[in-house]
């Protein structure tokens, strides 16, 4: 359905063949620009960094929260994650996000 959008200018050609040509190229014209509003849009928004899920992570500080048996826990935005790392940290310390792999976080200092 979202990409019909898409096809406007496309289906807007339809506008011709009901319409006697005087009222057809104003219209027409409109939703040339619409369609060029949108596009716009459509790209400004694709490129726009990633605010979500486990890619929005990435090089984010995240403070230790404690040591669970062979991983840490750390706390970002409220949420706790487990993580591992080589290091040691001490309950309080900020780490940074190194990868993500599944669920769990890869920290470095």
């Amino acid at each position: 359905m979202c990409h019909l959008v898409l096809l406007m200018p496309f289906f807007g050609l339809s506008l011709f063949w009901a319409l006697p040509v005087n009222l057809a190229m104003p219209l027409y014209l409109v939703l040339l620009m619409l369609s060029g509003v949108v596009y716009y849009a459509l790209i400004r928004a694709m490129k726009e960094p990633v605010r979500t899920g486990n890619p929005a992570l990435l090089n984010q500080p995240v403070q230790v929260v404690k040591q669970s048996g062979s991983h840490w826990i750390v706390e970002r935005h409220g949420e706790l994650w487990q993580a591992r790392s080589d290091e040691f940290f001490v309950p309080g310390q900020q780490a940074t996000v190194d990868r993500v792999d599944g669920m769990k976080l890869h920290i470095h200092s």
